[in-house]
């Protein structure tokens, strides 16, 4: 714990100063959301204020879900919330709803009548607004302001027993309608809602509104400090109302801080869901979302949200936060321990003119980082290589350091070259490079001017990248009339990227930093064994100034070799447009045996992509090997394999045998494990196999975690929804 005289922040001096003079027992703090949306990044500014709060004073917080609006609210979002807390690396106290209250806050409500604090209105909404007056014009009391206490008690008792439709009455606060403070004008305590509530069902139709329903469930619990954002400071009064005037357990009292405003991003809830009920995102762990969902599909550890949250600081006034900041916390968490690796997103080929025809070396490299162990991997290198388009100027501008006729620069892990001749298409654009090699440089000293990522192309796998923009265009777009008007089209790119092999043996969850490119994280959920889908997490810091690569007209001096374009494929046009990848398109156009059992298992399995997928990399095996194959079996393997039922593994099986697919599943122990309970148990009994590779996972070296999904695999014949065992994981290390 701090000591008391360590200023810090105002809300940690605040806190310091009581507990130094002994004004509560024990420091109780609440993280108290609305379960109507996934959390986002400027709740985990709240969530890690409020955990260390209590935490650094020996005090407790409570999770607690402020569930007084059953139209907007789902049991959905209360679990995806208790998760995103747990990630975090928080554990609560207690775990509440406003509704374990309801009875006790009626009871209260009561109370207020009978006390004369509190009347029945019958006033409309919009009666109610304009009889509020103006910040200069003081409020007109309601007509039904002065009715007995006992009418409006009986009132209250018939809205609770359903005697009344929605908006015909409500229960306000009897406070002071000259009030300076707007929210003093005899607000409304409870409105009648005939809606099913998503934990007592059909129990109330009157509702407490926030209000009087946050204060209140403060008391109950026992809250010391009830830290919220500053839109809530004018509410402060009529929470201190609230607590002054119900027989109350307990005073806590409302402290406010600025909320977290970051660039090119939008903290409204309602807003968010307008993104993933219009399709505008893929859903709320869209990695483009500022919500902790996203930004952990994306990639981002926890660990970088807290060190973020702790670098904002707490504060006042309120400010625009760079998304530089997240970047900057991002990058130094991933930095000592995410494994390097090499892929070329846009390549430009290189022939190697001094190196043998047909001839591949492989070097053995560490995968790094310097000073982390994560073992080594193999990099293959042979006669032709490709660089990244952009790493090569035919006429280098001022300040491009990398590639450009007669420039020697060192190919990363490898030779250093120099270019020696450029080719060129039939349209004059740069087709290819040649250049020689100096076969005494790998791993000497040698002048060279930059060094570029590479891959070989003779042994280049493709992985698919998704390349993340910020999702609006411009820094405010809550400050837009319509914040759809601002979305960055380019806010997701998708790349077939060429990569060295190695990479193909990552595993979800597993981080990577595609060097020169960026930190990658291999995706949870759509990677599939010895196919991961990498997300970029963020960008590195470059050495050197960006340069958008034109296709340059050929200089005079250079020479001039005309080499054809590769045209696409025509035939494989249909297919792509109809859905199927590229690849598979490819392979499908020119193998009409393959493409008949498409159309065939189609009418099982109607999802071309994935029907594809299956037929090239599964099917097509089968066919080879002579297996004779029943299109309505092939397209119910699809299927199954498309929906986790089975793997990849399974799928080969049942290509291979005979009767009914699902009861093969079964009979042959293919299906995949999936129910969490059963997975913890196989990680937990990995980690007790190996306590040292567990100690050393915890301590930070998260390369490990590939280790342990390959242990659950083998562990549970390989069935184990590697996926979810990943995500399990780093949630378990995570704590």
């Amino acid at each position: 714990m701090r000591d008391a005289t360590d200023r810090g922040h105002f809300l940690r001096q605040i806190v310091a100063d009581d507990v130094a003079n002994g004004r509560h027992v024990r420091i109780v703090t609440r993280f108290p959301p609305e379960p109507n949306g996934y959390l986002h990044i400027g709740h985990c500014k709240s969530i890690c204020l409020n955990f260390g709060l209590a935490s650094e004073f020996g005090g407790v917080t409570n999770l607690r879900m402020d569930d007084t609006n059953p139209l907007k609210e789902d049991e959905e979002y209360v679990e995806g919330i208790a998760e995103d807390v747990a990630w975090l690396g928080f554990s609560w106290a207690g775990s509440f709803h406003a509704s374990d209250y309801f009875e006790q806050m009626y009871l209260w409500a009561e109370h207020l009548v009978v006390a004369g604090h509190a009347y029945v209105c019958h006033q409309t909404e919009e009666e109610m607004r304009a009889g509020r007056g103006t910040v200069t014009v003081h409020g007109t009391s309601s007509p039904f302001r002065n009715r007995p206490a006992s009418e409006s008690l009986d009132l209250l008792r018939r809205m609770r027993a359903g005697e009344f439709p929605d908006g015909a009455a409500t229960l306000r606060a009897r406070a002071d309608m000259a009030s300076p403070n707007m929210k003093m004008r005899d607000p409304p305590l409870y409105r009648i809602r005939h809606a099913r509530h998503h934990r007592t069902g059909d129990t109330w139709c009157v509702y407490p509104m926030y209000d009087y329903a946050h204060p209140l469930s403060d008391a109950i619990e026992g809250v010391t400090h009830s830290v919220c954002t500053l839109e809530f400071e004018n509410n402060r009064e009529l929470y201190d109302w609230v607590i002054a005037h119900c027989p109350v357990p307990h005073k806590p009292r409302q402290y406010e801080f600025a909320r977290l405003s970051l660039q090119s991003t939008m903290m409204s809830k309602r807003r968010l869901l307008n993104l993933v009920q219009e399709g505008l995102v893929t859903g709320w762990d869209d990695p483009r979302m500022p919500t902790i969902a996203g930004l952990r599909r994306r990639g981002v550890r926890a660990n970088a949200l807290r060190e973020f949250a702790e670098r904002v600081g707490v504060a006042r006034a309120a400010n625009l936060v760079s998304m530089d900041l997240l970047d900057t916390a991002i990058r130094e968490d991933l930095e000592p321990f995410a494994r390097r690796g090499l892929a070329v997103l846009r390549p430009l080929p290189i022939e190697v003119v001094n190196w043998p025809e047909n001839e591949v070396q492989a070097f053995e490299t560490p995968w790094g980082p310097e000073g982390f162990d994560n073992g080594s991997r193999t990099i293959p290198f042979g006669r032709q290589v490709f660089i990244e388009r952009e790493d090569f100027q035919a006429e280098p501008e001022e300040g491009f350091r990398r590639l450009a006729p007669g420039r020697t620069v060192r190919l990363r892990h490898a030779f250093v070259i120099t270019c020696t001749d450029v080719l060129y298409d039939e349209a004059g654009n740069v087709s290819g490079l040649r250049a020689t090699a100096d076969l005494s440089s790998r791993g000497a000293p040698a002048k060279a001017s930059a060094t570029l990522h590479w891959v070989c192309a003779a042994r280049a796998v493709r992985l698919q990248t998704r390349l993340f923009e910020r999702l609006f265009s411009v820094d405010r777009p809550d400050a837009e009339p319509d914040f759809r008007t601002v979305l960055n089209p380019k806010s997701r790119t998708d790349i077939e990227a060429w990569a060295e092999p190695a990479l193909l043996s990552l595993a979800p969850g597993d981080h990577v930093q595609l060097e020169r490119l960026g930190f990658f994280f291999c995706d949870p959920t759509d990677s599939r064994t010895g196919a991961p889908v990498l997300n970029r997490v963020t960008t590195l810091r470059d050495s050197f100034p960006k340069s958008v690569v034109r296709a340059p007209p050929p200089p005079a001096s250079a020479p001039i070799v005309a080499v054809k374009a590769k045209a696409p494929d025509p035939l494989a046009q249909p297919w792509l447009d109809r859905g199927v990848g590229d690849e598979e398109g490819r392979v499908l156009a020119h193998d009409p045996n393959l493409a008949a059992l498409f159309e065939e298992a189609f009418a099982t399995f109607a999802d071309a992509q994935s029907l594809g997928a299956f037929l090239v990399h599964h099917a097509r095996s089968a066919l080879k090997d002579g297996v004779l194959l029943n299109t309505h079996r092939v397209g119910t393997i699809a299927k199954r394999l498309a929906q986790n039922v089975i793997n990849g593994r399974g799928a080969d099986v049942l290509l291979r045998s005979e009767g009914d697919v699902d009861a093969d599943i079964d009979a042959l122990n293919l299906r995949i494990i999936t129910d969490e309970g059963a997975l913890w148990a196989f990680v937990l009994a990995s980690f007790a196999a190996f306590p040292d590779k567990e100690a050393a996972l915890r301590s930070g070296k998260t390369g490990l975690q590939g280790f342990f999904v390959g242990d659950v695999m083998k562990r549970s014949d390989g069935r184990a929804h590697a996926a979810t065992v990943s995500r399990l994981m780093i949630q378990l290390i995570s704590r």
